[in-house]
């Protein structure tokens, strides 16, 4: 049975509960990535995994609004998505390759009507070790930034191209062709975005081994001249955010720093000239090998936490004032004996925070179940 645990801080006094857990559907073994889009007065959670590439409408508490509608092969090197309107979808997947079956990988980004794909590009390169896609949509411009997974690489790509512009898998030879975003020599992680305004915000972090020990760098880029460094890590999988607050940018990412013996999840703000304003802050845990989802929420910064209790994994959600202290002890969704690795979060518009949550299958029950919840705190 789901559980949802954790206590309200006293100061400020914020008062936290979950809603009714809802169940969106089971796939086989585990989850490749999942997604929670806006659209209208509702939500579309995605979700990839063996099965395939699968969507389904549910409302701000996570209650399913239609039935599940599958969309294609599976994004076992990640996705994202994006609502168009009038019922549109855009979703950039990307499909690891397969050097013993002479298949190779791709980023294939695609719309879709009512279920029917009525557009679609093709990108490379992504292999077999693909990790990451992000996704800015700004009016007719799409931007996409991808890991590509390449072994003795693990670089970086971007590309930006206008919705309809070109027919069918004409991505390879279009004029706006991918380019390396990261640096030559060092391995990139996966990538996100934040649309700040009239500009797109991405995030990743770059590391490398020095005298056997790893360390690395986060770091933002407007899409314009050179990407900024905002912190330096000592740990090979920062896995960075960035979200706006009242107060300004908001980079989070994981580092193993002392007295700590896991990793934690940290916050440092930057200015819109993306330069660092104060020391990073440690907010919470964040010893699983995914980072935190970030997003406005509750009055201050919400963050979902995929991370570990002794042989589980929970979900930890924390709601962040203005000074990067948590306006509630971390709430958590957790079941007995199961791992929860993959989830993404999102504000609804009463200031709820809507959580979707993969499972790992057990043993005793191969099929890993897709939950959908809301946190409120007043």
């Amino acid at each position: 049975m789901l559980a949802s645990l954790g206590a309200c801080a006293s100061e400020p006094p914020l008062r936290c509960r979950f809603g009714e857990g809802h169940t969106l559907g089971a796939v086989h073994l585990a989850y490749d990535d999942v997604r929670l889009v806006a659209e209208g007065a509702g939500w579309r959670a995605l979700w990839s995994a063996p099965d395939g590439l699968f969507a389904r409408p549910i409302d701000g508490a996570g209650a399913p609004t239609g039935p599940t509608r599958r969309l294609g092969a599976r994004c076992d090197g990640g996705l994202d998505a994006a609502a168009l309107g009038a019922g549109a979808l855009l979703v950039a997947c990307a499909r690891r390759g397969d050097a013993t079956k002479g298949r190779p990988g791709a980023l294939v980004l695609l719309r879709f009507e009512e279920g029917v794909t009525t557009w679609r590009r093709r990108f490379d390169p992504v292999g077999r070790d693909a990790r990451g896609v992000a996704m800015a949509v700004r009016g007719d411009r799409v931007g996409l930034a991808w890991h590509d997974g390449v072994p003795g690489s693990w670089q970086l790509w971007f590309v930006e191209v206008a919705l309809g512009s070109a027919p069918e898998d004409a991505g390879a030879e279009a004029e706006d062709a991918p380019r390396p975003l990261s640096s030559s020599g060092v391995s990139a992680g996966a990538p996100r975005v934040w649309v700040d305004g009239e500009r797109a915000l991405w995030t990743w972090a770059e590391t490398w081994l020095e005298a056997g020990y790893p360390h690395g760098q986060v770091l933002v880029w407007s899409g314009r001249g050179l990407p900024q460094r905002v912190a330096e890590v000592d740990f090979e999988a920062p896995a960075p955010d960035l979200a706006r607050d009242g107060r300004s940018l908001v980079v989070f990412f994981r580092d193993h720093r002392r007295p700590w013996r896991r990793p934690q999840l940290y916050a440092r703000r930057v200015d819109d000239g993306l330069r660092p304003m104060a020391p990073a802050e440690r907010v919470g845990r964040a010893n699983h090998r995914r980072g935190a989802v970030a997003f406005p929420c509750a009055g201050g910064l919400a963050a979902v936490i995929p991370r570990t209790w002794d042989e589980d994994v929970l979900v930890g959600l924390q709601v962040l004032d203005g000074q990067l202290e948590g306006r509630i002890r971390e709430q958590q969704i957790y079941e007995w004996a199961a791992r929860f690795p993959v989830a993404d979060g999102a504000c609804v518009g009463d200031g709820a925070i809507l959580a979707l949550v993969g499972a790992e299958g057990r043993p005793e029950a191969t099929r890993a179940p897709l939950h959908a919840m809301a946190l409120r705190c007043e």
